[in-house]
């Protein structure tokens, strides 16, 4: 299973994935873009724990406040 978690909602926004227990995150400097980084920083993340976006499972997405 390969799930997915982004929190955009904050001032520093963060990715994680989780892939069979490989856990791996990462927090964007708050002073950056989101969305342009957001997604190089996912993919990023997919290649350290060893998976690619089509072994994606599942997404959890921060609401916000």
């Amino acid at each position: 299973m390969l799930l997915v978690a982004l929190e955009s909602s904050a001032r520093a926004a963060s990715v994680a994935v989780d892939h069979d227990g490989r856990t791996a995150a990462a927090t964007l400097h708050a002073e950056r873009a989101h969305a342009s980084d957001l997604f190089p920083e996912l993919e990023r993340l997919l290649a350290e724990v060893g998976a690619s976006q089509r072994a994606i499972t599942g997404v959890l997405v921060g609401l916000g406040p």
